[in-house]
């Protein structure tokens, strides 16, 4: 039958999709791993630098960061999601836009923030604390405590957003049952909500030590050694290539045991399984008496992890010494001039931005045919390698990542110099994200719709483009955002692999900040920020936009 041979032909179609993704994904992840450690061997001196007590103890401040970082956001993350989810917090619409808001927030900039917020002298909140407690009360942000609480503000929407959408896909008649049984609302949330939403909040909490085991932006303005920081103190003069290998090899491993972890808690979620009639969403818990405190609690957290930084950013950026505050005779715009009247700063502006529609919009072609095959192949060999490739480059640390990049593009071809390296870059440890979020809706979708397409003689593009696409737009568009974000506000790799002319923002900002232009910093923070919300609010309109006409 002529559809048959369709369907065979669309067979053949996956298979070369994904012997090409296969291609791609190794020539940017797995070649540039390997070209790291052959032009940077660790030797038995390279072993000897693992095993000294400084880089031990660099190695174990990592760790245990890491996991402070993430305890912290898994239960602040857990707990702001059940109360926008299930609760009937006051302003609850307006508080879960207010805190996916704050994973918009460059933690660069988030730390430079802070550091004027909290710093060991001038800090208004140091000053403060420091007059109620008759001085007996010292709080500095620029140690191990301002990195855990950075850290966690930097996680948390990522923990939020992961929680929110299990709690909310929940069965509302499960919950009905533990009522009717005579359950309190506390006992229902302790003896049913939370346990079938364990397989997310476990997921959230290793996502949240992996990412927190490479952060860089945070330390480097904090001055806390950690691990990706001496990584790029390795690569700094007098280079030690070999040095950073090694380092990154760590990191990789630590992150490769908590994905071995992630996976068995994701297959352990399949145990879960709700078998009922139509679903419907779990009933609101009344907070009642508690409903203001809860409701004050969550609405501080978006004060110190949003409102804060961002008017501290601005006050800063509009204040001729930001020591002084934005006093009457303080107040100047001299400091976003000089973000146009210097060459790195412009650059920066107009590369960062630039890059991460280029990466996004790359990205979202690249993560949309690789999840097209995982999902939809026969092959199973082509659906493990694939997959097996894109939990590497998720995994493999940023600043490792811009290691491997360096030493390889130095030789030819030569993209060091060029703004291809930084794109790259981005597009192979970001790309990830759109495979995972476009696999989730094709599973969601499933084949019916396909297949009647292809019954009726549509070839294999034709089912893409008449029906996939449509169906997809909303998650191709949510990737899109996913990739561009981040890519915006990368530092960890981009630190090492931007050039003159090819600066970032977030570059751009530490190299301010190291010249003490904290002003200048801030203002590039605030048009960062402005940016990415600029371009987020444009894609809304443009979804908004793009559903009118698929439903008319």
């Amino acid at each position: 039958m002529p559809w048959t041979t369709s369907l065979k032909n669309s067979r053949h179609l996956l298979t070369a999709m994904g012997v090409a993704g296969l291609v791609i994904l190794g020539a940017l992840l797995v070649y540039p791993a390997l070209r790291l450690y052959v032009d940077a061997p660790i030797t038995p001196a390279t072993i000897d630098f693992l095993l000294r007590r400084d880089t031990v103890a660099t190695l174990r401040l990592t760790i245990l960061l890491a996991l402070a970082v993430a305890i912290a956001a898994t239960v602040i993350g857990t707990g702001l999601a059940y109360l926008a989810t299930r609760s009937d917090l006051l302003g609850r619409g307006l508080f879960r836009q207010a805190v996916l808001l704050s994973y918009f927030t460059p933690s660069v900039f988030l730390a430079f923030a802070y550091l004027v917020l909290m710093g060991s002298n001038e800090g208004p909140v140091t000053r403060l604390l420091r007059g109620l407690s008759g001085g007996k009360l010292a709080v500095d942000v620029m140690s191990p405590g301002g990195f855990v609480l950075l850290g966690t503000f930097e996680v948390v929407p990522v923990v939020f957003m992961i929680v929110s959408n299990a709690m909310a896909s929940l069965h509302g008649e499960l919950e009905d049952v533990a009522r009717i049984s005579g359950a309190s609302g506390l006992r229902t949330s302790l003896r049913v909500t939370l346990p079938l939403a364990l397989p997310g909040i476990a997921s959230a909490a290793l996502l949240s030590f992996v990412n927190a085991t490479a952060l860089y932006g945070i330390p480097a303005v904090l001055g806390v050694r950690v691990a990706s920081v001496a990584i790029q103190g390795a690569i700094s003069y007098p280079f030690r290539y070999d040095r950073a290998a090694a380092l990154t090899l760590v990191l990789l491993l630590i992150a490769g045991s908590a994905v071995i972890a992630l996976s068995v808690v994701l297959h352990q979620q399949r145990r879960f399984a709700v078998i009922g009639g139509r679903w419907r969403p779990p009933p609101v818990v009344r907070l009642r008496m508690t409903r203001l405190f809860w409701s004050v609690l969550a609405w501080f957290y978006v004060v110190a992890a949003l409102v804060a930084p961002y008017v501290v950013l601005l006050t800063t950026a509009i204040s001729r010494r930001w020591t002084a505050g934005p006093m009457p005779g303080n107040l100047t715009l001299d400091h976003f001039a000089a973000v146009f009247t210097d060459d790195v700063n412009r650059h920066a502006v107009v590369n960062s931005p630039l890059y991460g529609v280029v990466a996004a919009s790359l990205g979202v072609v690249l993560g949309g045919v690789v999840a097209a095959v995982i999902v939809l192949s026969s092959a199973r060999w082509l659906r493990a390698a694939l997959d097996y490739l894109v939990t590497a480059a998720w995994a493999f640390p940023s600043i490792g990542l811009g290691a491997a990049y360096l030493v390889t593009f130095l030789h030819p071809p030569v993209l060091y110099g060029t703004p291809y390296i930084l794109i790259l870059a981005y597009l192979t440890k970001f790309s990830p994200l759109a495979v995972r979020s476009v696999a989730a809706a094709l599973q969601q979708h499933g084949p019916e719709l396909r297949e009647a397409a292809r019954i009726t003689g549509e070839s294999a593009i034709g089912a893409a483009r008449r029906v996939t696409l449509p169906l997809l737009a909303p998650s191709l568009i949510a990737s899109w955002i996913l990739i561009f974000v981040p890519s915006i506000h990368e530092v960890s790799s981009s630190i090492l692999l931007v050039s003159p002319g090819n600066e970032t923002l977030a570059v751009a900002a530490l190299f301010s900040f190291e010249s003490s232009a904290f002003e200048v910093a801030a203002a590039l923070g605030v048009i960062a920020i402005v940016e990415t919300i600029a371009m987020w609010a444009l894609i809304q309109r443009f979804r908004g936009a793009g559903r009118l006409r698929v439903l008319s």
